[in-house]
């Protein structure tokens, strides 16, 4: 194969990917629902406040979406995260659940934040600074200890 064949390869295959993206833009965008609302940040606030700044972009019925989030196929991939974890939880609807959920949806969250789950690592890459320090992430595990015992006090062994 010469070099002028590469040459002509390499540009069809740019050409051909540059014409996919430019179609795939027609595709319409399904952005998630976002609805105008408040977090209030239950207490422990110094120990809870990190959560939510740094996990309601997705955990929130009004997250803060970024430019690159109405090009596709990014936005396909941004929507379904952010629907993957309403199905979790949302922080707007956090006084609803039970204490025993509410325990149950930390727990979880600090597993998966421990495990490198939590954030998704597409979103750490643009969003290095929403890391929760160990710091935080000590003084949550503490609090979800002493959580945990106190729920067990009061309601027995818990499944």
């Amino acid at each position: 194969m010469t070099i002028f064949s590469r040459q002509k390869n390499l540009w069809i295959t740019g050409i051909l990917f540059t014409g996919i993206f430019v179609l795939i833009q027609v595709l319409p965008v399904k952005q998630v629902k976002i609805i105008p609302s408040t977090i209030a940040i239950p207490s422990p606030e110094k120990i809870i406040r990190p959560l939510v700044v740094n996990c309601k972009d997705c955990h929130s019925l009004n997250p803060t979406l970024p430019w690159y989030a109405r090009i596709n196929p990014v936005s396909f991939y941004i929507n379904n995260e952010i629907e993957e974890a309403r199905e979790q939880f949302i922080f707007e609807n956090w006084d609803k659940y039970s204490k025993l959920k509410q325990l149950r949806i930390l727990e979880k969250s600090l597993r998966e934040i421990k495990n490198n789950e939590m954030p998704p690592f597409f979103y750490s890459l643009v969003n290095s600074e929403k890391q929760l320090t160990e710091g935080e992430v000590q003084a949550l595990s503490d609090y979800i200890d002493f959580l945990s015992k106190q729920t067990e006090q009061h309601r027995g062994w818990i499944p």
